[in-house]
């Protein structure tokens, strides 16, 4: 059974999309699964079907492939972002626990459980980015890896 998929890593280092891939490019460069590391074939020239990446392997797990594309995309995007000056915001949830009297949300009792949303700039906050980097602090080993000089770490 045949496998497809829509991005690859080309030899040049860079993860591309089959629509980024030309027949020329094709002929010049080779690419490899981002799940299992095989050999895969780019079959641009088609007519009854969509471009694709496609190689035979039958132990290509399709979610490996997915954890590995997911964690290059994002490095990618933080180094292309940063190198243009373009934020990369975040928005989350912040969950609000202040057990005081007088709540910031005009409660009358201690205030528990009370969320307001927050945006990070992680450009702004974090230099560095890892990938499979071990913690020396934590013994841990997070897929991504955001760190700055205070040492501040954020795990993807």
């Amino acid at each position: 059974m045949s496998i497809t998929y829509q991005y690859a890593q080309s030899d040049d280092g860079s993860v591309k999309h089959v629509s980024q891939v030309t027949v020329e490019y094709r002929k010049s460069h080779l690419f490899t699964c981002l799940g299992c590391g095989s050999k895969l074939e780019a079959v641009v020239n088609v007519t009854k079907r969509l471009p694709h990446f496609r190689h035979s392997e039958s132990k290509c797990s399709f979610e490996t492939y997915l954890h590995q594309l997911g964690k290059k995309l994002f490095k990618e995007l933080f180094e292309k972002n940063r190198m243009l000056g373009i934020p990369l915001t975040v928005d989350y949830e912040i969950e609000h626990q202040c057990g005081i009297e007088k709540c910031k949300y005009g409660k009358r009792e201690k205030c528990y459980g009370q969320s307001e949303k927050a945006k990070i700039d992680l450009l702004e906050k974090f230099k560095s980015i890892e990938v499979e980097k071990y913690d020396l602090a934590t013994g841990l080993t997070p897929d991504i890896l955001l760190s700055n000089a205070y040492d501040d770490k954020l795990y993807v």
